[in-house]
């Protein structure tokens, strides 16, 4: 959905938004499609209707990886399975004081706040609608933190 704007060389040389530690395991994107493979020793049950990634840290040094990531091609997933969240990263679905706002991930090497014209152009562009429609998901909203970047 960003490709316009975000380089996937850039994302396949970082792939910061594929790992986790513990301390950002609320970032582990939402699966909430119904039909979707889970593997049972990968996933644990999410919210109202989803399923996110199951990981067990030692300690906050340790990084675990989404088991979809291949190290050498990047994500496995098809564009149909992928999430949601990883489609729109690092763009995210937040809800800040009662309303619903897209916020940028401030650890993105992709894109930043120097961006923000052109992220801005892509969401008038139709991206900002097509974002909106999974308002209803209520499990992909996260509550805003601070340290995003306010977009719309």
């Amino acid at each position: 959905m960003l490709k316009k704007i975000l380089d996937k060389s850039t994302c396949a040389k970082c792939r910061l938004c594929c790992s986790f530690v513990q301390s950002d395991a609320w970032e582990t994107p939402v699966f909430t499609k119904t039909d979707f493979d889970y593997n049972e020793n990968w996933f644990k049950k999410y919210g109202y209707n989803s399923h996110t990634l199951k990981f067990e840290f030692k300690d906050d040094a340790e990084i675990k990886l989404c088991p979809y990531l291949n190290e050498n091609t990047g994500c496995t997933l098809s564009e149909a399975d992928k999430p949601f969240d990883c489609k729109i990263w690092p763009l995210r679905l937040m809800k800040k004081n009662g309303r619903l706002v897209i916020a940028l991930a401030p650890i993105c090497k992709g894109l930043g706040e120097k961006d923000i014209t052109k992220i801005n152009e892509l969401l008038d562009s139709g991206l900002y609608e097509e974002i909106m429609k999974h308002a209803g998901e209520k499990d992909i909203i996260k509550e805003y933190n601070d340290e995003y970047i306010l977009i719309k």
